[in-house]
């Protein structure tokens, strides 16, 4: 989806107003001071801490598409850049994004591969148990 589309979104969709207005009492408006008061911008840390606020508080989006939460993403940065003037091209915002997507990707699979750890370690652990081995 395009920028402007998801500017258009932020202002007419109830369920991105909603979560949009909830992040910033959860804490998107600390992100904003942050950047506000600092001379250089690192693009990556905005989307970094924006991922960050987004994963602390999870229980806005249990029912969200994928999608629907890349989107939420996009508005809080758009909404931390507009606040603080910053001026990105959206080719520049499309290739951070790609790269937020990617980590997103990681952190998923990261997690998934740890649940799938834990889950051996009780299955076998169970299972010397049962057998009386251990």
């Amino acid at each position: 989806m395009k920028l402007v589309d998801l500017k258009n979104l932020k202002q007419e969709d109830n369920i991105y107003k909603k979560i949009l207005n909830e992040l910033k009492i959860k804490g998107l408006n600390d992100i904003d001071l942050i950047y506000k008061n600092s001379s250089t911008i690192d693009y990556l840390d905005i989307f970094l801490d924006v991922t960050d606020l987004i994963e602390k508080n999870k229980n806005l989006f249990k029912n969200l598409t994928q999608e629907q939460y890349e989107n939420i993403l996009i508005i809080c940065v758009d909404e931390i850049f507009e606040h603080n003037n910053i001026d990105i091209s959206e080719e520049q915002l499309e290739k951070i994004l790609k790269l937020l997507k990617n980590n997103l990707l990681v952190q998923k699979l990261s997690s998934w591969l740890w649940e799938q750890a834990k889950n051996a370690i009780v299955f076998i652990k169970s299972k010397f148990y049962v057998n009386g081995c251990c």
